[in-house]
């Protein structure tokens, strides 16, 4: 009886160890950051290279945009944010990006983000809920008419 009170308590320590590494490892592989205003961003350094050149954020979003809101995850290597823009970002979203036709479909690869995207959207879906979306490269942008913008890679 005593053995397997012993093990009992080692096991429970095991899987509390195994839920607390787990925890760890996603903190270090998920990296969440804030900007106030893409200034800032571009003030970000590491190892001298800003959050843009380092390939989390678009170029396109150095015009126009403010509180951006973004997280990547280095083994993945996909990333999302959501961010407040100025007409000034959508006219260069529209010169600098290809709107997607309105029978392409439209995913993210995160679950049940953004909120808005339903399983089966298309780019015309989206406009007629006030939704533009562009592809830029590798990203996926999505603007709606309050100023809201979204992207995901």
């Amino acid at each position: 009886m005593r053995l397997l009170k012993i093990l009992a308590v080692v096991l429970l320590a095991g899987v509390a160890l195994f839920v607390l590494l787990n925890l760890w490892l996603d903190s270090i592989e998920n990296q969440k950051a804030y900007y106030a205003t893409a200034a800032d961003a571009e003030r970000d350094k590491i190892a001298g290279v800003d959050a843009f050149d380092r390939g989390w954020l678009p170029v396109v979003l150095k015009f126009g945009v403010s509180e951006i809101r973004e997280e990547h995850n280095v083994s993945t290597n996909q990333g999302r944010a959501t961010f407040r823009y100025t007409p000034v970002f959508a006219d260069t979203l529209e010169r600098s990006c290809s709107p997607l036709p309105p029978d392409a479909p439209v995913s993210s690869p995160f679950r049940r983000w953004p909120g808005f995207l339903l399983k089966g959207d298309t780019a015309g879906k989206l406009r007629s809920r006030n939704v533009r979306v562009f592809k830029c490269g590798d990203f996926t942008f999505a603007i709606n008419d309050e100023q809201s913008g979204f992207f995901w890679h």
